[in-house]
């Protein structure tokens, strides 16, 4: 069984009852429903290089199939045609599951749990991960440098996945689809961009730990100072 999921309501926001349709051969075709529709389809591999289309109301979206994710899968992020064509394409990111949360746990499979992305006070995923390893976010609302970007989470028998990062404009120029590149929310991305939060927590963290040794030190000096005396004394 083979399954794809994405969101349409960057397209069309009145979506939640909406059903779509993907077409990936003329034999071969999966309903969805809602604004995050999930596709699943059985005795077809997906082949590099090829079309498919997602249809819903008076759309119509040509999703190319490559292996911009590592394995061969359909592409959301960067739709080749969108019908009606004064539709612009949607900001898009990749989001890695796996990555982000082997540090929680030893990652050996990818669970299914609630997930909440928000930039700003812009909610653009809160639905499950249905297992999935990545997750291509697709969204329409405007990104301004210094938004937060935030994930979190929380998988039976993981650590909370709450993690922060302040958008930089290399990186709202990828989301936005400004570059070729694709915008991988992943622990070296979220890392690069800590939040204000977390630096002041590594700056207290350092001055704590420094504090620490200087007093650690001051002690023992005192220490070998008296012993010295003593040794003399005697």
């Amino acid at each position: 069984m083979y399954s794809f999921t994405t969101s349409i309501k960057p397209y069309f926001a009145n979506c939640t009852y909406v059903n779509s349709t993907l077409k990936i051969t003329n034999n071969v075709t999966s309903i969805g429903y809602g604004c995050n529709p999930v596709f699943q389809w059985s005795n077809f591999d997906l082949v590099i290089n090829t079309n498919v289309s997602l249809t819903f109301d008076e759309f119509n979206i040509t999703l190319g199939v490559d292996n911009t994710t590592g394995l061969i899968g359909i592409n959301s992020l960067k739709p080749k045609h969108i019908i009606p064509t004064n539709i612009p394409k949607p900001k898009a990111m990749l989001l890695s599951i796996m990555d982000l949360i082997k540090g929680l746990k030893k990652a050996e499979e990818c669970p299914n749990f609630l997930l909440n992305v928000t930039i700003g006070t812009t909610t653009v995923y809160n639905d499950m991960t249905y297992s999935q390893c990545e997750i291509q976010l697709t969204f329409s609302e405007n990104l301004t440098v210094g938004d937060t970007l935030s994930v979190a989470g929380e998988a039976d028998g993981y650590l909370p996945l709450n993690q922060q990062i302040v958008l930089k404009q290399e990186q709202i120029d990828s989301i936005a689809g400004v570059t070729d590149t694709v915008f991988v929310l992943n622990t070296e991305s979220m890392n690069s961009g800590l939040s204000i939060g977390a630096i002041i927590g590594i700056i207290v963290g350092c001055v704590v730990v420094v504090a620490a040794i200087v007093v650690v030190s001051i002690f023992m000096v005192k220490k070998s100072s008296k012993a010295k005396m003593a040794m003399k004394q005697d």
